[in-house]
């Protein structure tokens, strides 16, 4: 059941990690993933929240990739900044 797991994360060792964002992913703690976890605690409208977190999750799930081909983090991770 969704919502159910752990709310509280911490550090996995899973072998070498290539940067720094693709350490946080392995982790389950970069900001997609709080992201998914944040939308599966909140109540009602399922799908829309699904949708959302599912987005999120390719989104994670392709910079991995990206991060796997170039050996670096995307200026999207690395040049973000929170918005005022």
């Amino acid at each position: 059941m969704p919502g159910t797991g752990p709310h509280v994360r911490g550090y996995v060792e899973e072998g070498t990690t290539t940067t720094p964002y693709d350490l946080l992913a392995s982790n389950g703690v970069s900001r997609h993933d709080l992201a998914i976890a944040a939308l599966r605690h909140l109540p009602g409208r399922a799908t829309i929240t699904g949708d959302l977190a599912a987005a999120h999750a390719h989104h994670r799930d392709r910079l991995r990739e990206e991060i796997r081909l170039t050996g670096t983090d995307p200026a999207e991770i690395t040049e973000w900044k929170w918005q005022r």
